[in-house]
């Protein structure tokens, strides 16, 4: 089993039944009832054709925006929600100072063997183990300021996994500055037809996300977040009335990577790996069409490399990840995503993390996840990766917005099945991988929502000693429909196989069966 020694760390319907039909009534009728639901906002009359720029196609999540997170869904779009000022006047040159943000701060206590541990002692815990869910997640802060104007504003992001005044001083959870860059602007550099935005400095792109606004129900992505210093260009282009194209290219390098200093390892240090890592480079091209409003297909290509071996004993290695990805946003149908990846890993070990896929940060840790610790690392994974969520009350009220304004019932589905392949004969590492799960949430009153989700986790499809289940409930309490904040009380019940350890640094203990929760999170 491997671990991880990061511990850290968004068609038609079925013939309903009397209850569903039941809560389907109640919630088509919900705009009449004004205690219980928001109005919509008037829309606003259309611009123009010669006036109104083309939207952009979403090939990843904008880098200018907060991370945001699978747990706060569905948040959708309202039609008058765009960017506000905050409140500040601009000076003479229309410069504004804003602030975004996003947190979520949960305590987690699992019980197990008549004890209580807190953190818990559980397989999915480390966001850098391949079997993480993110039904647990930890602590997450991340601050964004931004200074500028309508073309080029300042980009400066605070972010943290640990919280020191209820943990301890762990330096390497503080991040600190975490991201620092320019973004340009030009969104009518084509007229009508598109523009191109342009990001220069130490940013993260993100390309693969399953979710609307996040990484998705696991928080992970298919293709890859990039960390490094560089550029990178989106342009978009009004083909037709429903045909819109869009390209995304950028280069970048990391400043430094993590140095290798003979018995200095320790947990509270980084770790660099089994050797010292390269100067690591990256490269990484998206082209895609926006069809219609809500729909996107596209195909990605990200590669990884370092150039700079200076002795036999050290050898360059690439990481290359490459496939398509279909989305859909917005639509009456719900929020769908399907993507195939194939990662060709090369001696990844002195590649240090310039882009993260599939829960991997480093090159090690890609070889750790997928090929097993002894192994060279040298192979390909296939991966697979879908979810959708159906928002009843979006169906229902078609075509008048809904965007969470009144009683909801959402459902999800989602899942990633991987493939790994190497003729290296140190690989002994499981050949197929699967994450399958669903969740429902009803919101029933402005205040309440009540939710169950199911997790099945195979990190080895041939062992089910390694398999384990994980069931949910929970209830979460907001202080409206819509809001941006909310507060979750569950528990998740663990059905572990014989063969299941906790995640790192807990491998050598038993499992907990049951976790309790109390979470709080916001996004602005």
């Amino acid at each position: 089993m491997t671990t991880s020694r990061f511990a850290h760390r968004r068609a038609r319907l079925p013939r309903l039944s009397s209850l569903s039909a039941a809560l389907a009534l109640a919630l088509a009728a919900a705009p009449a009832h004004a205690d219980d639901a928001e109005p919509a906002p008037a829309e606003p009359a259309p611009a123009a054709e010669a006036t109104a720029p083309a939207a952009a196609p979403r090939l990843g999540n904008d880098p200018s925006r907060p991370r945001g997170d699978g747990g706060l869904g569905p948040r959708l779009t309202r039609p008058d929600e765009g960017d506000d000022d905050d409140g500040e006047a601009a000076d003479e040159d229309g410069f504004r100072l804003r602030f975004h943000g996003f947190l979520r701060v949960p305590m987690r206590v699992g019980l197990g063997g008549g004890q209580v541990h807190s953190p818990p002692q559980i397989p999915d815990g480390a966001y850098t183990d391949w079997r993480y869910t993110n039904v647990s997640g930890g602590p997450w802060t991340e601050l964004w300021l931004s200074y500028g104007n309508g073309t080029v504003s300042a980009n400066v992001v605070l972010a943290a996994y640990d919280i020191s005044d209820a943990s301890y001083r762990d330096l390497l959870s503080q991040l600190g500055i975490h991201q620092s860059f320019l973004t340009f602007s030009f969104p009518r550099l084509f007229g009508a037809r598109g523009g191109v935005t342009w990001n220069v400095g130490a940013f993260s792109s993100r390309y693969g996300t399953a979710g609307q606004y996040d990484a998705g129900k696991y928080d992970t992505y298919l293709f890859g977040a990039t960390h490094v210093a560089g550029e990178t260009v989106s342009a978009h282009y009004r083909l037709g009335d429903e045909l819109t194209l869009a390209v995304d290219h950028g280069v970048g390098a990391k400043l430094q990577v993590t140095p290798l200093v003979d018995g200095l390892e320790a947990p509270y240090l980084p770790y660099p790996g089994d050797v010292q890592q390269g100067s690591t480079l990256l490269h990484h091209a998206h082209a895609g069409l926006g069809i219609g409003d809500t729909l996107t297909v596209a195909a990605h290509f990200l590669t990884a490399w370092t150039d700079d071996a200076r002795s036999s004993a050290e050898i360059d290695g690439r990481i290359t990840n490459v496939g398509v990805d279909v989305k859909l946003v917005g639509h009456r149908l719900g929020d769908g995503y399907l993507g195939y990846s194939r990662i060709l890993s090369a001696d990844p070990l002195r590649v240090a993390g310039a882009f993260e896929a599939l829960h991997s940060f480093e090159g090690w840790n890609l070889r750790d996840n997928y090929f097993g610790s002894d192994a060279t690392g040298t192979g390909t994974i296939d991966t697979v990766m879908f979810q959708h969520q159906f928002s009843l009350s979006r169906y229902l009220w078609a075509p008048q917005p809904f965007w969470g304004q009144g009683p909801d019932l959402v459902a999800s589905v989602f899942g990633m099945y991987n493939h790994v392949a190497s003729d290296d004969p140190a690989f002994t590492a499981p050949a197929n991988k699967l994450k399958l799960g669903g969740d429902v949430t009803y919101t029933p009153r402005p205040w309440l929502g009540v939710g169950l989700r199911y997790d099945r986790v195979a990190p080895d499809t041939s062992d089910a000693s390694t398999t384990f289940h994980v069931i949910s409930p929970s209830i979460t309490l907001r202080s409206k429909f819509a809001s941006r904040e909310e507060v979750v009380i569950g528990t998740s019940h663990y059905v572990n196989g014989d063969g299941v350890t906790p995640g790192y640094p807990h491998e050598t203990l038993a499992p907990d069966g049951t976790v309790v929760r109390i979470s709080a999170a916001m996004w602005w």
